[in-house]
């Protein structure tokens, strides 16, 4: 084929050209949008992570005497515990009164030794778990239903 001004193959370069430019620079658009997009969330996607887990940290440690009931996880869902019906099931004695043996010496609460006088509470995960009375009636009203020491429940009231 031969170049003749009578088949017009100069007007048809030039729209083929422009296609070609208008479609090459569409192209080099949509992939910087794409690039822009990638950066934009591999940047604010741990920085969203960092911020939700700041307002978690925050959420738990607010109150430093954990005095209102954080619930779980940190807060977000609020279950109240029946704190009196969980005190209500503590049995009560005399430190002196127990069999000696392998009984704890002290509170693990507050790491004061027992006086032979004392009331302690031990705790129906392990009879050798014993605490000061006010001591894990304090522990309970901060929203803990669980043994200081091993972590095991401490009363199951209503499936809680």
């Amino acid at each position: 084929m031969y170049f003749d001004p009578s088949n017009h193959c100069s007007l048809m370069s030039n729209q083929l050209n422009q296609l070609s430019y208008y479609s090459f620079c569409a192209l080099l658009l949509i992939g910087y949008l794409q690039f822009v997009y990638c950066i934009l969330l591999s940047c604010y996607l741990p920085l969203s992570a960092i911020i939700i887990y700041q307002l978690i940290d925050y959420r738990l440690t607010r109150d430093p005497n954990n005095q209102n009931n954080p619930g779980l996880i940190g807060g977000l869902i609020q279950i109240p515990l029946p704190v009196p019906e969980i005190i209500n099931t503590l049995t009560r004695t005399q430190y002196g009164k127990m069999r000696q043996g392998e009984l704890e010496t002290e509170c693990k609460i507050c790491f004061m030794d027992f006086q032979q006088s004392e009331e302690v509470t031990p705790l129906i995960c392990d009879e050798r778990h014993l605490y000061h009375t006010k001591c894990i009636e304090a522990w309970i009203r901060t929203g803990q239903n669980t043994c200081p020491y091993c972590r095991k429940q401490i009363a199951n009231i209503n499936g809680l």
